[in-house]
């Protein structure tokens, strides 16, 4: 009778992303939510830029509801969307809070990628007085 042995072999391995001068350069550009009255924020919201989208909260489903938002946001990393693209003009669209008297102004725009951390300050309209 043979006897048949077999072993599993596990191996780990770690890839460290680092800027490389044979890759495609990728810049940060980071939209941030400018407080509307120093006090509120708009959650939930995307943001769609180069076919990709993001949510904040990031557990939020999609579509976003068109009957509920909030105006308080304790964490403020939940007001900030980070993408990392390659250098050009790209054209962005957000959404949130505009079926409930908010939204953002504007509501598209086109951003120009030429070099790291671009900031794009989103401005919120709400319909309350501060």
């Amino acid at each position: 009778m043979a006897q048949v042995t077999t072993s599993t072999l596990i191996s780990t391995t770690t890839i460290t992303a680092s800027p490389s001068s044979t890759g495609p350069q990728l810049d940060s550009v980071t939209f941030q939510q400018v407080r509307y009255c120093n006090t509120y924020n708009m959650l939930p919201w995307t943001v769609t830029i180069d076919g990709l989208t993001q949510v904040q909260p990031s557990n939020q489903s999609l579509p976003l509801p068109s009957n509920t938002f909030s105006t308080r946001a304790s964490n403020q990393n939940l007001t900030r969307m980070t993408f990392y693209l390659t250098p050009g003009s790209y054209p962005y669209t957000l959404n949130g809070g505009a079926q409930m008297g908010g939204g953002f102004y504007p509501t598209s725009g086109t951003v120009n990628v030429n070099g790291p951390n671009i900031i794009v300050n989103v401005t919120i309209w709400l319909s309350i007085t501060c």
